[in-house]
């Protein structure tokens, strides 16, 4: 068991590393930056330099690549434009309804999960195993939030 775990760690940071760089770079690849809405059109435009240096939107992607890690490992995820406040903050208030959410989600999965697939197996090839097995193919083909307002 253990070197299952081992193995699949293994190869887990890889792909951690290659995910984190993909992420980094279609949010470089989108167009503006992050000051591009908060910018008023009658700004000189020595203010907006100004800005983007100290943010270090200037810097070369790769420095800013391990800045932006480094400081998402320490838990500086930066500060939210919106509510001018550090965004460690606002994940930590919202954390709580979250797992509740997610707790009652599972209760909700596995109340209708096992006595369907108890249903299906008892009464195989009938016109219920065929009902599951549709309501299953459906609910994993089909985008969760469209899913979602369907039910």
């Amino acid at each position: 068991m253990w070197k299952t775990i081992l193995r699949r760690l293994f190869f887990m940071i890889p792909q951690v590393i290659i995910l984190s760089i993909l992420i980094f770079m279609i949010a470089q690849a989108m167009p503006g930056d992050p000051f591009t809405g908060l910018i008023n059109p009658n700004q000189d435009p020595a203010v907006i330099v100004r800005m983007r240096e100290e943010a270090g939107l200037n810097d070369p992607w790769p420095e800013q690549y391990f800045r932006w890690i480094g400081n998402a490992l320490q838990g500086d995820f930066g500060s939210s434009f919106l509510y001018k406040l550090p965004v460690a903050t606002l994940i930590g208030d919202r954390i709580s309804n979250t797992l509740w959410l997610s707790l009652l989600t599972v209760i909700i999965t596995y109340l209708i999960a096992v006595p369907l697939g108890m249903l299906a197996g008892r009464y195989q090839d009938s016109w219920l195993d065929k009902t599951v097995v549709v309501y299953n193919f459906f609910s994993f083909a089909v985008p969760l939030f469209i899913f979602a307002l369907i039910m």
